[in-house]
């Protein structure tokens, strides 16, 4: 009987053995387990500094896209001055072109009157020699 106390004593002894081993295991898995999540708190934390800066780029890519929109407004608006602008340009290329006829015109005149000129200048030559004719 002896022999079996001391088996079960050894056999005790053994489990005892594993059941160290398995806690020490066990510690070392819930380090590693522990260094795992301080790891995913990590990740998420960064993750969550990331969310955080696309939302505000997000809020600066919307306030660039308003002021894109209020250029293009401003653009249109200048665009539209230009072509008022154009239009009123034209109106007086318009204008100079008329006054630029009624100024041929006036030349075609006063060449009309320098030749009406010249002719009684002629005359008048032949009046002053008939004159010096009859004298």
């Amino acid at each position: 009987m002896a022999s079996s106390i001391e088996d079960l004593e050894r056999r005790v002894g053994a489990l005892e053995a594993r059941v160290r081993a398995t806690e020490l295991g066990g510690v070392v898995v819930g380090e590693k387990l522990n260094a795992v999540l301080g790891s995913q708190d990590v990740i998420l934390g960064t993750l969550r500094d990331h969310g955080r800066l696309l939302g505000e780029h997000s809020v600066a890519l919307a306030e660039l896209s308003n002021n894109v929109a209020g250029l293009s407004g401003r653009v249109g608006v200048l665009s539209d001055r230009v072509g008022g602008l154009s239009d009123q340009f034209d109106g007086l290329s318009g204008r100079v072109g008329g006054l630029s006829g009624r100024v041929d015109g006036l030349a075609g005149g006063v060449d009309g009157v320098s030749e009406k000129v010249d002719g009684l200048a002629g005359k008048m030559d032949l009046v002053v020699d008939w004159i010096q004719n009859q004298a």
